[in-house]
């Protein structure tokens, strides 16, 4: 039996633009844990300064370091803030059809930025801010286990009978509502 290597999925972590943001969206001490399960992740050069990680701490523990531009290219954009809450922000064009960006968003309190993300084709989900970290990361590891699980569930979907009428979608959990479905 022939083994096919399947492409990872690749998160990627930009710098925080917001003016006085010092968070990083992802900790180094995370990265073992989505490294471990399949995914590659990319960060910004830079990204941890203000949060007191240097780019080697991240290195160090599997992640790679790239630019800008590298880590809006990745398949699940974390931020702390999506778009640094600006639905005018220039990172908007980054964005790709199929993309999920995953961060703090006030979907009724800025229904223009939630909308500034969709038309782009982007998949935007919202993770609630939570003072443990470990709670983040376990919000985090559920929407991005929802999202593979919804993929992989299209992917079936595609290939089955089209004269079945019945579908199912992955949901995430009640805690991380989508705030575009």
């Amino acid at each position: 039996m022939a083994t096919t290597d399947t492409p990872r999925m690749v998160i990627g972590v930009p710098t925080e633009a917001r003016a006085g943001e010092t968070r990083v969206a992802l900790t180094p001490t995370a990265l073992p844990q989505l490294t471990k399960v399949g995914f590659d992740v990319v960060i910004e050069s830079g990204a941890g300064s203000a949060a007191g990680y240097p780019d080697s701490a991240f290195t160090d523990r599997g992640a790679r370091v790239g630019t800008r531009d590298d880590a809006f290219a990745a398949d699940v954009v974390v931020q702390v803030n999506v778009m640094d809450g600006d639905p005018a922000s220039a990172d908007l064009a980054r964005l790709t059809t199929g993309q999920v960006v995953v961060g703090a968003v006030a979907p009724f309190a800025r229904p223009e930025l939630v909308k500034a993300v969709a038309v782009t084709g982007a998949t935007g989900k919202r993770l609630q801010e939570s003072k443990r970290i470990n709670a983040s990361l376990s919000a985090l590891g559920n929407v991005i286990s929802a999202l593979t699980a919804h993929a992989a569930d299209a992917s079936s979907t595609s290939t089955s009978n089209s004269s079945t009428s019945t579908s199912s979608t992955a949901r995430a959990p009640r805690s991380h509502i989508p705030y575009r479905d």
